[in-house]
C-alpha cells in the first residue's frame, strides 16, 4: 500500500528520537516492526483487542499519534479510536500484554519513551518498573503476532521499530470485472413471531383481542380484554363459565337480569387501544354463541354514545352455534369498539368473536392487514421466517405444535405461548406460508425441536401429500388444494447444539430426509462471539463450547446427500462490535468445513437483533448485510421483528422494522435499509478495495450478470463526514444515482412524523467516467447505482 511521507523524511523512512520530540501531535505514524515491516495495530477481534503486527492495510487502527508529556515520555494514541497504548491491568513485568485503554493520566503503563536505536530504528520503553520494551511475543515477527513488554535483550527481534509519518489515503477501488461470488436476494429478509403483538394485534387482520375470552377477569365476571356495558335502565350480570366452555378453560356469560335497554360486553382491540374504523367499508365477523336469545353486535365510539353500525344474530338450536355477520360503519373512528349485547331478559354465552376488514382491507384475500403487507412488499423482502423464542430455545414452549394451527381458526385450541399466555392460534404456520405465497417470496417455518417423529411425518404429508392421503385431505379441507412449496424448515431456535439436540435433530431429520433429501433443514443454533481455533474447545459459543454435535449433523446430511443450514444470530445494537462477530462467524463457517469435509452446508442469519430501532441500529444492519453479502456461504440474512405495534411494547424488544397502530403503518430507519438494499441488489459480488477507513466503514460492490450495471453500498458509521476517491476498474459511467440514509444516530420515525429519517436521492457526476470524489455523510448508509 503506498504511503505518503513527510517530504524531508522520504529518504530515511524513519523519524529519529529527536525528530519525534518536535513532531506535531496531529501527525499520524505507522509503528513498523523493523525486521518484518509489519505495523502495530488494534485490528484484532473483540472489544479489547491485544495489539498485533500485521501488513499495513490503510486502516486507521494501524495509525498512531505521538503526544509529548513534557518529561521525555509520550502518550501513543490510536487514531482509530482515540485510546492510548497501555498494558493490561497496568502490568510492567516481562510478558505484560499491550492493549488500548482510555487515557487516565499519571499511570506509568500509559507513558512511553522513544529512544534512538541506530540504523533508523527506535526502541519504545514503558515507564513502568524496569522500563521494559514494547516487544513482539517470543520475538516472532509473523503477521498476527501479539505484543508484550519484555526486558531489553541484545539480538532479540521484535524490539525495534520505525516510526513512519503516514497520511491516510481514503480510496475505494471497484474492480467491476472481477467477480468473486454471487449473492442471493434473500439477504433482504425479516422475521415474524408474536413478540410485542406483531401478529395478534398487528399483522393478523383479526381486530378483536381476547377473542376466545381466555384472559382472567378485569371487571368482575368479565374476561380481561373486555368490559361490561349497559344501556338505559338495564341491569346485567356477568360471569366466566368454566363448566362447559366453548374452548379453553372459560367462556363469557352475560345475563340481562332486569330493566330496559341493553346489557353486554365490549372490546377495543389490542390492549384496548381502540378499533380503527373506515366509513363505508364492510367489516366481516364470526361469533360463537350458546343462547336462545337474539344477540346484537354493533360498532360504536369509545363511550357508546354513537352507533356506527348494528345488526342482530340469532343462534338457532341447542349448544354452541357459529354465526356470521357484516357491519358497515357510517362514520370513521380511530378508537372505536365492538359491542355484543342482549336487548331483552335472558342469558347468552359467548365462546369466540372474530372481526376483520372485508376484502378491501386484507392482502390478496389473506387474513392479514393489507396496509401492513403492502408496506412489507415495498420493503423489498425476499424471505420471511416464522419462529424464534415462540417455538424453541428460550423457555416453556411445550404447547407450540403445528397440529394446533390447522382447521377452522375459530375451533383451534387456546394454548400457552412464550410471548403471550393465551394464544388463540388463529394465525400460525400455515397462514404464514400462504402469506409467503401471496407475496411471492420464500417463507421459512420454524418447528419446536420437541415435535415427535410421527408428527413430523404427518406434517410432511400435510405439506406435500396428495389430496387422497390422510393429511393431504386435511390440507385440502383447510382450503389449500395444492401442496405447499416450502423447501426449507427450521428445527428449533437458539438451542444448545449439543448431544441432546443432536439426538432430537437426528430423529426428525431421518424422517424428513428419508421422505425428501432435497428439503433443507435449518439447525437452530445461537451465537458465537470469539474466533474458533479448536472446534472442540472454544469460548464465546453462547450455549456450547464444542462443534461435536455439528459434526454429527454434517455427517448425517452427507449420508443423505442433503444440504443443511445453520442459523447464527448477530447483535446489531450498534456498528461498533459487529466486525468481531463477523470474524467469529467466518471461523465458524471455516470450522464446519474442516470437521466434515465434503458436507454441503450454508449459514443463515435469521436474527439480526437489537433493542432499538433508530438510525444507529439501521447503520449496524446495513454494515452487517454489506459484510455478509461478500460471504458466499451465507444464504439468508433476516432482521428480527419485522413488525412492532406502536406503544404496545410488552415484551422488551424495541426493534421493529415496520411500526403500526390500528390506523397507520410507517417504516423505521432499519426498514429503509432493506428498501435500499433491495433496490441496489445485483447478482454478482465484485472485488472492492477500501483503504483509509476504520472499523466503522465498509463497502460492498455488486454487478449485473451482463456487466452493464454496478451498485456500490457504503456505510460510514463514524460521527464525521469522510471523503473518498472512488475509482472504477473495468466499468465506465457518466453519473451515479445516489440514495442516502443519514441523520442523528438516535433518530426514529413516529406516527406524527413518519418521514423524520428516510432516504433521499441525488446524482453524482464521475470524472472521465471512472473516478468520483464523494463525501459520505456522518452516520450514513449510501448506495451508488451506475449504468455503463
Amino acid at each position: 500500500m503506498p504511503r505518503h511521507l513527510i517530504a524531508a523524511l522520504v529518504a530515511a523512512l524513519v523519524v529519529s528520537g529527536a525528530a519525534v520530540a518536535t513532531a506535531a501531535p496531529e501527525t499520524t505514524y505507522t509503528l513498523v516492526e523493523a525486521t518484518s515491516g509489519h505495523v502495530l495495530g488494534a485490528t484484532g477481534s473483540g472489544g479489547d483487542p491485544v495489539m498485533t503486527i500485521d501488513p499495513y492495510a490503510g486502516d486507521r487502527r494501524q495509525l498512531w499519534r505521538i503526544v509529548d508529556l513534557g518529561d521525555g515520555f509520550r502518550r501513543i494514541v490510536n487514531d482509530g479510536n482515540g485510546k492510548s497504548l497501555s498494558t493490561v491491568n497496568g502490568g510492567s513485568g516481562d510478558g505484560a500484554v499491550v492493549h488500548l485503554w482510555d487515557y487516565l493520566g499519571g499511570y506509568p503503563d500509559q507513558q512511553w519513551r522513544i529512544d534512538d536505536a541506530g540504523g533508523g530504528t527506535a526502541t519504545i520503553a514503558n515507564r513502568g518498573t524496569g522500563e521494559r520494551l514494547m516487544s513482539t511475543k517470543d520475538g516472532r515477527t509473523a503477521a498476527g503476532t501479539e505484543t508484550q513488554l519484555w526486558s531489553r535483550a541484545n539480538g532479540r527481534t521484535g524490539q525495534t521499530w520505525k516510526l513512519v509519518p503516514t497520511a491516510l489515503v481514503r480510496e475505494l477501488t471497484v474492480h467491476a470485472d472481477q467477480v468473486v461470488s454471487q449473492v442471493p436476494r434473500t439477504h433482504v429478509a425479516a422475521g415474524l413471531e408474536d413478540v410485542n403483538h406483531e401478529i395478534y394485534g398487528g399483522l393478523y387482520s383479526q381486530m378483536v383481542f381476547g377473542e376466545a375470552f381466555a384472559e382472567p377477569a378485569y371487571d368482575p365476571g368479565v374476561s380481561g380484554m373486555w368490559r361490561a356495558t349497559s344501556r338505559g335502565g338495564a341491569r346485567g350480570e356477568y360471569s366466566l363459565d368454566t363448566s362447559a366452555p366453548f374452548k379453553g378453560k372459560q367462556s363469557q356469560r352475560i345475563r340481562f337480569a332486569s330493566g330496559r335497554g341493553g346489557v353486554g360486553v365490549e372490546n377495543r382491540g389490542l390492549n384496548r387501544q381502540g378499533l380503527g374504523l373506515v366509513a363505508g367499508k364492510p367489516y366481516e365477523g364470526t361469533i360463537v354463541l350458546r343462547t336462545d336469545q337474539t344477540v346484537a353486535v354493533a360498532l360504536e365510539n369509545a363511550d357508546g354514545s354513537e352507533t356506527y353500525a348494528r345488526t342482530e344474530v340469532r343462534a338457532s338450536g341447542a349448544g354452541w352455534r357459529t354465526s356470521t355477520f357484516t357491519l358497515t360503519p357510517n362514520a370513521a373512528d380511530a378508537h372505536g369498539r365492538l359491542v355484543v349485547e342482549l336487548t331483552r331478559p335472558g342469558t347468552a354465552d359467548i365462546g369466540h368473536v372474530f372481526l376483520e376488514p372485508g376484502a378491501w382491507g386484507r392482502f390478496q384475500g389473506q387474513h392479514a392487514r393489507k396496509d401492513v403487507v403492502d408496506a412489507m412488499v415495498r420493503q423489498g423482502l425476499r424471505a420471511i421466517r416464522f419462529g424464534g423464542c415462540a417455538n424453541s430455545g428460550c423457555g416453556d414452549v411445550s404447547e407450540y405444535r403445528w397440529k394446533s394451527m390447522i382447521g377452522d381458526p375459530v375451533h383451534r385450541p387456546v394454548t400457552k405461548g412464550f410471548w403471550y399466555p393465551y394464544e388463540s392460534n388463529g394465525w400460525g404456520i400455515f397462514e404464514f406460508l400462504q402469506l409467503g405465497e401471496a407475496m411471492g417470496i420464500e417463507a421459512v417455518p420454524s418447528l419446536n425441536i420437541d415435535e415427535t417423529p410421527q408428527d413430523v411425518a404427518d406434517l410432511l404429508q400435510y405439506l406435500y401429500g396428495p389430496a387422497g392421503s390422510t393429511w393431504g385431505a386435511r390440507r385440502v379441507a383447510d382450503g389449500h388444494p395444492a401442496p405447499y412449496a416450502v423447501r426449507r424448515i427450521q428445527l428449533g431456535n437458539e438451542n444448545a447444539v449439543d448431544e441432546e439436540y443432536w439426538r432430537k435433530f437426528k430423529a426428525l431429520a431421518d424422517v424428513v430426509w428419508t421422505y425428501d433429501p432435497t428439503i433443507r433443514l435449518v439447525v437452530g443454533d445461537f451465537s458465537y462471539s470469539d474466533v474458533i481455533v479448536d472446534p472442540y474447545d472454544f469460548t464465546g459459543g453462547g450455549k456450547v463450547n464444542t462443534l461435536a454435535a455439528h459434526r454429527k449433523i454434517l455427517d448425517l446430511s452427507k449420508a443423505y446427500g442433503a444440504v443443511v443450514d445453520f442459523d447464527i444470530h448477530l447483535w446489531t445494537q450498534q456498528t461498533d462490535g459487529v466486525e468481531s462477530q463477523i470474524r467469529a462467524l467466518d471461523s465458524y463457517v471455516d470450522q464446519l468445513g474442516r470437521i466434515s469435509p465434503g458436507a454441503d452446508y450454508h449459514v443463515v442469519v435469521f436474527e439480526l437483533n437489537a433493542d432499538r430501532h433508530d438510525l444507529a441500529r439501521a447503520l449496524a444492519n446495513a454494515y452487517t448485510i454489506n459484510a455478509l453479502q461478500r460471504r458466499p456461504k451465507v444464504d439468508v440474512v433476516s432482521s428480527a421483528n419485522a413488525l412492532q405495534v406502536d406503544g404496545q411494547n410488552d415484551n422488551g424488544w424495541n426493534q421493529g422494522l415496520l411500526f403500526l397502530n390500528q390506523n397507520q403503518v410507517w417504516g423505521q430507519p432499519p426498514y429503509h435499509v432493506h428498501r435500499m438494499k433491495a433496490d441496489s441488489w445485483l447478482p454478482d459480488v465484485v472485488r472492492a478495495d477500501l483503504t483509509g477507513g476504520d472499523a466503522l466503514v465498509n463497502a460492498t460492490a455488486l454487478a449485473s450478470a451482463d456487466g452493464r450495471q454496478l451498485s456500490i453500498d457504503v456505510v460510514n458509521a463514524t460521527g464525521v463526514p469522510l471523503t473518498y476517491t472512488v475509482r472504477l476498474d473495468g466499468f465506465r459511467a457518466d453519473t451515479a444515482a445516489v440514495t442516502t440514509l443519514d441523520g442523528r444516530p438516535n433518530g426514529v420515525n413516529t406516527a406524527g412524523n413518519p418521514d423524520n429519517v428516510v432516504p433521499h436521492d441525488s446524482t453524482a457526476r464521475l470524472t472521465g467516467g471512472t473516478t468520483l470524489t464523494y463525501t459520505f455523510p456522518a452516520n450514513s448508509y449510501t448506495s451508488l447505482r451506475l449504468r455503463g
